[in-house]
Order: structure tokens, then C-alpha cells, then sequence
């Protein structure tokens, strides 16, 4: 990889969206609306550099290109329209979840799909085809109806599950080498209150907890569980699973925001990383926090997803993996013998459900598994040990049947993306023929392109 620094100096300015070089041959374009897109995709193939569209990575380009367009869209994020009637929202693709759903609470409604990064952009959610914390819709293809896309050639086509099977099957995870993703129809439910359950166990317990509790039960609005990463003998071992359960539902639910407590805990989980001693204080306040059912009355399905942690901290190395819920017991349990091997400090180790098989080309699961969410702080780590992480855990992954997301490291070894992916050669074909002259590339993960 080359890497540059950028330049600040703007060149022109498009109809609100501006174009500035980083370097003599690559440049970023900042765009607010789709004729903003359409011109920086055809300045792009006129001088025969490839589009990146992924939110994050700028700084990065990719080997053998002669320059890329970077088009970033977080800046193109209007709602199109609300349907109240059919319960869905159309809005273009550079908007947040949680500024979509702020769009939408005022009505009593909900965001189908509950990400599990509410501050994501949604074109960048379909890109790595995020998971979310909904057991009824575990990922983000589970939340939307339609959406436009420009594709290589130029032309904007609906892509849906029954319009365009092939482009749907393919688009979710592909970060975005088959064109640029415009406005898109969300699925809205309606705002209902939930009643939280926490539950601290030994994480031999969790797989039993989710067969009897989560699993098949439609009250169960989202769940999620975080392990005791603090050294001592509960580490990996000791955890709590919460879940949040209909209740109220003729009631009507307001909306109910806590910044003040979401920067305290953000505050709490940044200042955790300094070291073994702040993280055991940090779960002793997550304890109290996660199990204390009075400071967790009030909830509605919107007020669950605004009021994620939202961190800043880049620290952290945060990787994903994907692994059977019948081998979450042995994974963790090797998990916890490589940490303790090789000295890493863990930051969190937090999971959530994804309960149904899906027949997305670059779908991470065949249902019933476990995304794991897992981070390493980088200061207790050389260089050389930072770059052994990745591959290490994405080892210990597929050992296990599991997989891993794909926007978190290029892998070169064919056989094991082959064994985490089995439908790529299929995908691969599916890029060829929409795009032939790879007008469009992925930093965050190379070889798809």
C-alpha cells in the first residue's frame, strides 16, 4: 500500500459538491447530492481511475492504480420521503441509522434493523453487510426494502430482492466494487417499549441461555452479551447477556435520550484502555451498570439504538469473527489461552445473535452463530505484534467453523477465504459482469476487487 497526506487545496465545486487533490493523480470528492455522484464517477472513468466509495481508509491506495477518486457521501444523507401507511423510509445512503431514526421516532416509529454501530453511515452498513442486534433481522439486508444503484456503466437501476436477485444476492458485503449505493428503503416497525433482562453467567452457560431464552422468541427485541476481559480468574469466563422483551406495547412509547450517561460510559470505556487495573475497575462498573434493572425501566426500541456507546477511540485494534454457537464454549476458550500467551491486553470481547441462515453471496453465517466483536489495545503490542493479531484470531476462527468480516484485514491466502466465503467464486463471476474494467475498488478489502 502507498500511503499520502492530503492536500486541502479545492479545485472545483460541483452543484455543493467539491473536488480537491490529494495527490497529483488521486483525488477526494465530497459530495451532497446524485448528480454530485454521477459527475464524480464519470470524471473518475474519463481519466481512468477507479472509485472508492467506503467511509473510512482515506489515506490509503490501492497497489497498481494509477490514482483513485475517493467519493465520500457523508454529506448526502436527505430523506427522500416517509410512508407512514406501508411503515418504511427512503434516504440517501450517506445518512447514519441513528439520524434516520431520529427521522422517524417523532411518528412512533422504529428502525427494523438495529445496527450494531448506530453511527455508521447505511451505504458503508451494506458495503461490509453489517450485523445488528435484532435476532429477527440479523443483518442489514433484514432492514431494507430497495435501494438505487449506479452502477459501472452509468446507469441507475432498483435493485430488490425481486427486481434484481443477483445484484441483491451480491451488493450486501462487496464493499462497493459493484457501484455506488444512492437512496435507500428502509423497513420501519412500530416504537414499542421493552423490558430489559440481565443475566450474569459463566459463558459455559451463554449457549443454553440462547437456545432456551433467545432463540424462536419473537418478543425479544435485541440482545447482546459482553465478557469480563480484566485479568484475574474471570477473565473470558465470567459475562453478562441482556436482552430486551416487548411489554406495554398498547402504551405509547416516547423517545428517550441520555447523553450525559452515554458520555460518562464512553469516557469510562476510553479511559479502560490505560490498563489491567482500569479495566477491572471498568467491569466492576459494568456489573453494577448491566445488571441494575432500575437504570434500565424506560426503553423503547428507538431509545435502544441512539443510545449506543459511541466511541471515537482508534486505539483499540476491533476485529470480527463469526463462529457457530455449538463452538463458542472452545473458541473462548483458546481465546483466552492466545491472550494470556501472548500477553494481549483486551479491550472488549462483546457478541451478539444472528439466529437464520441467508443466501447472500458474501453472507458471514449459515445461521445460529455468534458475530464476536473483539479488541486489542494496540499500546501493549509491538508493531510486529500488532500485525500477528489478524491473522492469529482469523486462524483460530476458521478452526472452529467460524468466519470472519471481511472489512477488516486482506487475507492472500486463497484457501482460507475460499473455506470463510464459499460463494466468492460466485461473486467474483457477478463483478466481472457488471464491472469488466474494475471502475470500482475497495481499500478496506482488495482482493474482492
Amino acid at each position: 500500500m502507498l500511503k499520502h497526506k492530503w492536500s486541502k487545496s479545492i479545485l472545483f465545486t460541483l452543484f455543493g459538491g467539491s473536488l480537491f487533490a490529494a495527490t497529483p493523480s488521486t483525488f477526494v470528492f465530497n459530495a451532497q447530492t446524485t448528480p454530485d455522484i454521477v459527475r464524480a464517477v464519470n470524471f473518475a472513468r474519463s481519466s481512468q481511475k477507479a472509485v472508492i466509495t467506503q467511509g473510512e481508509g482515506l489515506g490509503t491506495i490501492p497497489e497498481n492504480k494509477d490514482g483513485v477518486v475517493y467519493l465520500n457521501l457523508r454529506d448526502y444523507k436527505s430523506m427522500v420521503d416517509l410512508r407512514l401507511k406501508n411503515k418504511s423510509m427512503r434516504v440517501e445512503s450517506g445518512m447514519t441509522w441513528s439520524e434516520a431514526q431520529r427521522l422517524a421516532a417523532p411518528f412512533g416509529l422504529a428502525l427494523k434493523f438495529i445496527p450494531a454501530k448506530a453511527n455508521e453511515p447505511i451505504f458503508a452498513s451494506i458495503n461490509i453487510n453489517q450485523s445488528g442486534l435484532s435476532p429477527q433481522s440479523p443483518l442489514v439486508a433484514d432492514g431494507v426494502d430497495s435501494f438505487r444503484l449506479l452502477k459501472p456503466d452509468g446507469r441507475v437501476v432498483d435493485v430488490s430482492p425481486s427486481k434484481t436477485p443477483e445484484l441483491w444476492r451480491g451488493i450486501f458485503g462487496a464493499q462497493g466494487v459493484l457501484g455506488v449505493v444512492l437512496d435507500v428503503q428502509l423497513k420501519l416497525v412500530k416504537n414499542k417499549n421493552l423490558r430489559r433482562q440481565a443475566y450474569r453467567m459463566s459463558y459455559s452457560e451463554y449457549p443454553t441461555y440462547l437456545h432456551e431464552q433467545v432463540q424462536d422468541n419473537s418478543d425479544i427485541n435485541a440482545t447482546f452479551a459482553r465478557m469480563d476481559v480484566a485479568p484475574g480468574k474471570q477473565f473470558l469466563e465470567d459475562m453478562y447477556a441482556v436482552s430486551y422483551w416487548v411489554k406495554d406495547e398498547e402504551k405509547d412509547p416516547s423517545l428517550r435520550l441520555h447523553p450525559v450517561r452515554d458520555n460518562i460510559a464512553r469516557s469510562i470505556y476510553e479511559w479502560s484502555e490505560k490498563g489491567d487495573w482500569e479495566r477491572k475497575v471498568r467491569w466492576q462498573i459494568e456489573k453494577a451498570l448491566l445488571g441494575n434493572a432500575a437504570l434500565h425501566s424506560k426503553v423503547t426500541r428507538a431509545d435502544l439504538l441512539l443510545r449506543q456507546v459511541r466511541t471515537t477511540d482508534e486505539h483499540p485494534m476491533r476485529l470480527v469473527y463469526y463462529i457457530p454457537v455449538t463452538q463458542f464454549v472452545p473458541f473462548m476458550d483458546n481465546l483466552r489461552s492466545v491472550a494470556i500467551d501472548k500477553k494481549w491486553a483486551l479491550h472488549q470481547v462483546s457478541m451478539h445473535y444472528l439466529a437464520k441462515p441467508s443466501g447472500l453471496l458474501l453472507a458471514p453465517q449459515q445461521g445460529d452463530m455468534l458475530a464476536i466483536n473483539i479488541s486489542v489495545t494496540k499500546a501493549s503490542l509491538s508493531l510486529a505484534e500488532q500485525k500477528e493479531v489478524a491473522p492469529v484470531l482469523m486462524g483460530l476462527a476458521l478452526s472452529h467453523g467460524g468466519s470472519f468480516a471481511l472489512n477488516q484485514f486482506s487475507v492472500q491466502d486463497m484457501a482460507k477465504l475460499t473455506s470463510a466465503y464459499p460463494k466468492l467464486s460466485e461473486f467474483q463471476r457477478l463483478r466481472l459482469k457488471y464491472d469488466k474494467d474494475h471502475l470500482f475498488a475497495s481499500v478496506l478489502y482488495p482482493r474482492l476487487a
